[in-house]
């Protein structure tokens, strides 16, 4: 689609005010999502497309995913710019402390920081035998309000690259389901709680 923008200099902190977008060109919809992932052979109008949005925002703009080996979710994901070549795929396994299914389904940039707390107020700590200091009761996770935890699963330890002290993790993994509704994948290290990902 080719588009066209009208934007204001008229003060400050103004920005586009309007957006009118004019389609290149129509076609029927035949469920062509399923080249992008390369399990069908790219249309040429798709290749054309990703070429001239690479060509404008640069060669990273238009990717894929590839799914690889990894404990995390975010470690099982990598993007391939569109166009080239797969990479080398990771071995399938084992993987002690992969996250079981279901996977979630929005993995965070950035993970975000949260409190774990049990019924008491302090702050749930998980032992070297994998094992909780307390039940956890309440969840506080940053740009969202505090809720009570209705269910839990874990922890699943993680302990990666333990033969080289500057690259050694050492870290356990909760799913948390909340009063408000939310299922979140909580991840601590050295005793800091982070929100790595949400379900649904």
């Amino acid at each position: 689609a080719g588009g066209a923008a009208d934007g204001a200099a008229t003060g400050r902190g103004t920005g586009v005010v309007r957006l009118t977008l004019r389609p290149a060109g129509i076609s029927a919809a035949t469920g062509r999502q399923a080249a992008l992932f390369g399990r069908e052979p790219t249309p040429e109008e798709v290749e054309r497309a990703a070429a001239r949005v690479q060509a404008l925002l640069g060669h990273r703009a238009v990717t894929r995913v590839e799914l690889g080996g990894g404990r995390g979710p975010g470690d099982r994901v990598r993007r391939v710019p569109y166009g080239d070549a797969a990479p080398a795929r990771l071995p399938a396994g084992p993987w002690p402390g992969r996250l079981p299914a279901p996977h979630p389904a929005t993995v965070y940039p950035a993970p975000l920081p949260a409190r774990l707390t049990d019924t008491a107020g302090r702050e749930v700590a998980v032992s070297a035998r994998a094992e909780v200091s307390d039940p956890p009761a309440r969840l506080a996770v940053a740009g969202h309000r505090a809720a009570r935890i209705t269910g839990w699963a874990g922890p699943w330890p993680v302990l990666e690259e333990w033969w080289d002290s500057a690259h050694a993790r050492r870290m356990a993994r909760l799913q948390v389901v909340t009063a408000d509704g939310h299922a979140w994948l909580l991840v601590v290290e050295r005793g800091q709680w982070w929100a790595e990902a949400g379900y649904g």
